[in-house]
């Protein structure tokens, strides 16, 4: 997945001068950085523990302790045994990092690929080769493209071999070669099909996917809002994301409004609006609550599910920070759940 926005799973559906997306499964929770910046907590803490110098204070050695990271994760990719450098306070330190250290920093993003995978598949009602003689009738995915720099570690790959079986994994092109490869794809497949249409009955010919039509928001106060789905959004799918909140303190509880946002206007449309801007709508009320087992260092995640037919289910969950020595634990053990609600599907969802 991608260092900036996590893993993330689509699944297609191919066939004769058609393309359409089946599922689609993200948690930007995740990711190859969260990987990075674990690394340069144990840098810190074993130059804090060898060398007596405390270099978490110092925003520049840090920043040189996260491209160092970068690259010795890149290295380990490829080899058992690399190092990160700085040069910071007038002396060389020097942290040796095995890649047995970097597997067990990247089990929390590891768990992520499969859940993801996993949601996927079960959105798009597919399932892996391996699984195909047990699950009779469901669609078997036999080939995975991979991109970005967090799918060449191989604890990774061996996650996403885990929970396909038998299905071959294709890596080593950038996410950008990955983007220009899908476009084309899809181009080819739509000049294949009935060249006297024009390019939008095409496109819609492509793209028969459900789409939501509203947007939905949590309200987090000052006039701020976080779309969980927004208009348009082909369903089903799966997301995960942060949510910029402080966690409630013990006895008490948050409640944070979940409203509908006004559409937007159309995109050709130049002339000024008619009166005030349309205020979002109440929809529901998502109640959090304090949690005792909650991790020390935590953050509060959104998780969204949204099914085919346009319902929605949103759960709060405490999630440890990177790099804390929370996080495994977390990972581990079963989601610390804050407070989730549904919302039923709008009356009609866009074919």
């Amino acid at each position: 997945g991608e260092a900036a926005a996590g893993p993330r799973s689509t699944r297609l559906r191919r066939a004769v001068a058609r393309l359409s997306i089946a599922s689609t499964a993200s948690d930007e929770t995740r990711g190859a950085a969260q990987v990075d910046a674990a690394l340069v907590a144990l840098a810190l803490k074993d130059i804090r523990r060898r060398s007596r110098v405390d270099l978490s204070g110092n925003a520049r050695a840090k920043a040189r302790l996260g491209a160092a990271a970068e690259a010795c994760k890149r290295s380990l990719s490829g080899g058992t045994q690399a190092q990160i450098a700085v040069e910071a306070e007038g002396a060389d330190h020097f942290v040796t990092v095995s890649r047995a250290s970097l597997e067990d920093l990247a089990r929390p993003l590891c768990a992520a690929v499969r859940s993801v995978a996993r949601a996927a598949l079960r959105a798009a009602d597919a399932c892996s080769p391996g699984e195909a003689s047990a699950l009779e009738g469901a669609r078997c995915v036999r080939e995975v493209l991979l991109s970005g720099g967090g799918c060449r570690m191989p604890c990774v790959q061996a996650a996403l071999a885990a929970e396909l079986p038998g299905a071959t994994l294709h890596f080593g092109a950038t996410s950008d070669e990955a983007a220009a490869s899908g476009a084309a794809l899809y181009g080819s497949l739509m000049a294949a099909g009935d060249t006297s249409a024009g390019g939008w009955q095409r496109s819609g010919a492509a793209s028969a996917r459900r789409r939501l039509p509203r947007t939905l928001a949590l309200e987090l106060g000052g006039g701020a809002f976080l779309p969980l789905v927004c208009a348009g959004s082909c369903v089903p799918l799966h997301r995960k994301m942060p949510l910029q909140v402080e966690p409630p303190a013990a006895g008490q509880r948050l409640v944070l409004r979940l409203v509908e946002m006004p559409p937007p206007p159309p995109a050709d449309d130049v002339s000024p609006p008619d009166g005030p801007p349309q205020p979002p709508r109440a929809v529901a009320a998502l109640a959090l609550h304090a949690c005792d087992n909650a991790p020390g260092e935590s953050g509060l995640v959104v998780s969204v599910d949204v099914t085919a037919e346009g319902a929605c289910r949103i759960e709060a969950i405490a999630a440890a920070a990177a790099g804390s020595d929370d996080e495994q634990a977390a990972t581990d053990g079963a989601a610390q759940s804050l407070g989730s609600l549904s919302v039923p599907a709008p009356e009609a969802v866009a074919a």
